[in-house]
Parts: C-alpha cells; sequence; structure tokens
C-alpha cells in the first residue's frame, strides 16, 4: 500500500470526512491530497525521518497527519487561511499545523531558524508542502517545546503499531 494511501486511511480513521462542513466528495478529495502532500514531502531524499528505524519515514508522517489532527481537524477553512475568530491562535498560527511565522521562518540544515526574510503565514497559506516541510524542520528542533510530543506522537504511534504498514 502506498504510504498517501495508509496516511488517508488513519485520516479517516481518526476523524471521518462526513463529519467535515464540507460535502463529503469534497472533504474527501480533500483528505486524498492532504495525505499525498504529507507523503510527498516526507519521502524527498533531503528530509531525514524523524525516528530511528523508520526507513519508510511511515512514522514520521504519521505524527505530522497527528498533529494536523489535534491542531486543525484538519478543517479546510484552517487550510486556506479562513480561522474563524477563536481559532488559530487569534490568527497568530497559520496552517493545519498551526506555527506561528510572525517573525518569519527559514529552513537551517534539517531544522529551521527565524528570519525576517523567510516565509510567513501568506506563503505557508499559499503552499501546503512548504508548510509540511517547515512542520518537519520545526519539529527537529532546536526549539519545539514539545510540539510534537504527547497525545500527538501517542496517536500516531499507537495507529502504527496496530496498523503496520
Amino acid at each position: 500500500m502506498s504510504l498517501a494511501k495508509y496516511l488517508f486511511i488513519a485520516m479517516v480513521s481518526w476523524l471521518s470526512p462526513a463529519k467535515q462542513p464540507e460535502s463529503l466528495e469534497v472533504s474527501t478529495a480533500r483528505y486524498e491530497s492532504i495525505a499525498a502532500d504529507v507523503a510527498e514531502v516526507v519521502s524527498r531524499e533531503d528530509e531525514p525521518a524523524l525516528f530511528k528505524n523508520d526507513t519508510d519515514k511511515t512514522k514520521t508522517a504519521l505524527l505530522l497527519i497527528s498533529m494536523a489532527y489535534f491542531e486543525s481537524s484538519y478543517f479546510a477553512r484552517v487550510d486556506e487561511g479562513h480561522c474563524l475568530p477563536k481559532e488559530c491562535d487569534g490568527g497568530l498560527a497559520f496552517s493545519m499545523w498551526q506555527f506561528h511565522p510572525e517573525m518569519g521562518l527559514a529552513f537551517d540544515g534539517d531544522k529551521w531558524k527565524y528570519d525576517a526574510n523567510g516565509w510567513h503565514g501568506k506563503d505557508f497559506i499559499a503552499d501546503r508542502k512548504l508548510t509540511i516541510r517547515m512542520a518537519l524542520h520545526l519539529l527537529r528542533g532546536p526549539h519545539t517545546n514539545g510540539w510534537g510530543e504527547g497525545k500527538r506522537k501517542e496517536k500516531a504511534m499507537t495507529y502504527f503499531s496496530k496498523n503496520p504498514r
């Protein structure tokens, strides 16, 4: 099974597309697109896995999908930058991964750094794959503040242990 299909099945098991505000057809296609984008980004040779012994990067991809679940419930409006007033940390957080790029973010090797000339919220809204890459880099540090830990990591690893790929 492809990584994208595996991720799609995980997403559906955690939150049915039928529970999204748009039609089932539209939300299912969006879930498939999210899963395909995550699979493509983590499969890049220049993006190392987040876990040891994760040679196919399935665990890495599951963590990203789990984080998007907890941070945004995969809502299209969050993915598209149209958060409701009490969502997205009062308008400071962007994307389904809800990070704060107000000071500008840039890649720094396989990690990240603040850079006023880097990417900002509108850039991440415009390019989901860039957003996924930045989420990976944010997870690698140097300052993660436990972002990929706790319930996010537990959900991903529990799914993997019950549904190995």
